[in-house]
């Protein structure tokens, strides 16, 4: 873990890691970050799980404000940095950071390398739906330039995650468009849209056509890709739109005495499915592609959002998710 990075310091971090540790009895983390720093937070918390938790010691921090690049190959002894390398040289199977989004993705590829045979690692996020199949997103941010064969190793590796992590036997894939027809949509998705149907079967999944942004809360999909620039700009919208209803809901049930008293009557229900359509609460986004699994968090998240980005990156080691994606490749026609 880069224990640094996040804007709420490395106190959410180490609860995050203690947290995990005592759901995981046989498992250890590797804290990167400030000693002395974290050092004073573990001693706060009092936790025996605290055993399994080396710290290493780091000087630097990669900033927000950091050019990506020069801050991977410069701040050699940042959190990010030093976990990075870390991950290269076996000493974890995958890394949780809060950092910098563009020195992550960048350092990834420098410093634990791509997956032979993919150009453009992808960004890839769990969306929860209203049908409880949930679905992989992907890119969120990673390529923006993209061309239509990058959305094609977009779709062999949402499916290859859908398998390994999210237990889908043959996941359902599908193009994120402005409309349903084949036909639709800019030269990116038109170009996108018939080798995605001539990949169909590949990796044990199925390319179901197009699908418009406002039918993905519904469900009935299994895998999303889309370009970086379009799938940023949905997830943050899906997660304005929740923390909206949120509010929305918790203004409602104050309007009055009548909504007070249906609010005490609905408010277990209410926070079940607040609890479950919360982002914070389905980890990070995870870099497809690399070597091994490296899950961004977003800068402001807590101890809960952390925690569920450890659980990710477990699961996408016992799935062998980069092994399943070069599979997968292989399996793919001149790919």
């Amino acid at each position: 873990m880069d224990a640094m990075g996040g804007d709420g310091g490395p106190d959410s971090a180490v609860v995050a890691a203690l947290d995990f540790l005592r759901r995981h009895p046989t498992d250890e983390i590797l804290l990167a970050g400030r000693e002395q720093e974290l050092r004073a937070t573990l001693a706060e918390k009092d936790s025996k799980a605290g055993d399994r938790l080396t710290i290493l010691d780091c000087s630097e921090v990669v900033t927000p404000d950091d050019e990506p690049v020069r801050a991977i190959r410069q701040k050699k002894d940042s959190s990010m940095v030093r976990g990075l390398n870390a991950l290269a040289d076996g000493e974890a199977d995958f890394m949780v950071s809060a950092g910098n989004t563009g020195a992550l993705m960048s350092g990834a590829v420098i410093l634990v390398g791509r997956l032979c045979g993919f150009e453009r690692p992808g960004l890839s996020s769990v969306i929860p739906t209203l049908d409880h199949r949930d679905l992989v997103m992907l890119d969120l941010g990673a390529g923006v330039d993209i061309k239509a064969k990058n959305l094609v190793q977009y779709a062999i590796m949402g499916a290859a995650y859908a398998r390994a992590v999210m237990q889908k036997s043959e996941p359902r894939v599908a193009l994120l468009n402005i409309g349903t027809e084949p036909g639709k949509g800019d030269r990116l998705r038109r170009d996108a849209y018939p080798l995605l149907a001539e990949w169909d079967g590949g990796a044990g999944a199925q390319f179901v056509g197009n699908v418009e942004a406002r039918d993905l809360i519904k469900g009935g999909f299994d895998v999303i890709v889309t370009d970086g620039f379009t799938g940023n700009m949905v997830l943050k919208s899906f997660e304005g739109t929740g923390d909206a209803f949120r509010e929305l809901t918790r203004r409602g049930l104050k309007a009055g005495f009548r909504s007070r008293v249906g609010g005490l009557l609905a408010g277990p229900s209410l926070r079940v499915q607040f609890r479950r359509y919360a982002y914070q609460a389905h980890g990070g986004a995870t870099l497809l592609g690399i070597e091994k699994p490296v899950i961004k968090c977003h800068g402001n998240a807590g101890a809960v959002a952390i925690a569920s980005a450890l659980e990710v990156g477990h699961r996408a080691v016992a799935g062998d998710v980069a092994g399943l994606i070069s599979k997968s490749l292989e399996e793919v026609p001149n790919g």
